[in-house]
């Protein structure tokens, strides 16, 4: 009788003990879990951007270059029938590629008052189709500059357009992408402008 007794206490002394182990269990789990999820909360609120509890995203691309592949002029004032020298200078660790053009790499930018006063809205030019509009891409290697003398009549005016006295800037586009891959490859081409320089009268 006693030897039973024992046997029965041993027996609900060890689903007691069994029954304590798994709820210990269960609260260390959840205590873990909740501390797991605080500090992963931390960690976003202070590595990530505020509020999107993703990875903090890049500074959009532009398509106004002005840290890579730049354009400049010589002068900011010319007079009417003077030669443009205007120089592309690639300042990125990667190649870049002109598209084909007409004797010039450059589109030509005339400005244009605006019903706003002092706000410009820029005309483009091409160069008119007389001569080289078959060239091969222009292909500027990093850290190398191309250079060209630019006779701003004979390049851009025709019958519907003349240069005269006004403000202009001068306007590339570029890509990093291969030319041999062109026909096969998906991308945009960036812009660049130069500096806005004056045909003033003579």
């Amino acid at each position: 009788m006693e030897k039973g007794f024992f046997n029965h206490m041993k027996s609900k002394t060890i689903i007691l003990a069994i029954i304590l182990l798994v709820m210990a269990g269960s609260v260390t789990s959840w205590y873990l879990l909740t501390q797991q999820k605080s500090f992963a909360i931390e960690q976003s609120s202070s590595t990530n951007e505020p509020g999107t509890g993703t990875a903090p995203v890049s500074e959009p691309a532009t398509t106004n270059e002005e840290h890579g592949v730049l354009v400049s002029t010589d002068k900011t004032r010319y007079v009417l029938g003077e030669k443009v020298s205007a120089t592309i200078k690639n300042n990125t660790e990667k190649t870049v590629w002109i598209p084909p053009f007409c004797g010039t790499p450059f589109s030509l930018l005339k400005a244009n008052l605006t019903v706003k006063k002092n706000v410009f809205d820029w005309e483009t030019h091409g160069a008119y189709p007389t001569r080289d509009c078959r060239s091969a891409p222009l292909k500027i290697e990093p850290g190398h500059e191309m250079s060209y003398r630019l006779d701003l009549e004979s390049i851009y005016a025709h019958k519907f357009f003349t240069i005269e006295p006004n403000r202009y800037k001068l306007e590339i586009q570029y890509t990093g992408v291969d030319a041999k891959i062109w026909p096969l490859a998906k991308f945009v081409f960036m812009k660049s402008f130069s500096n806005e320089f004056f045909i003033i009268a003579k």
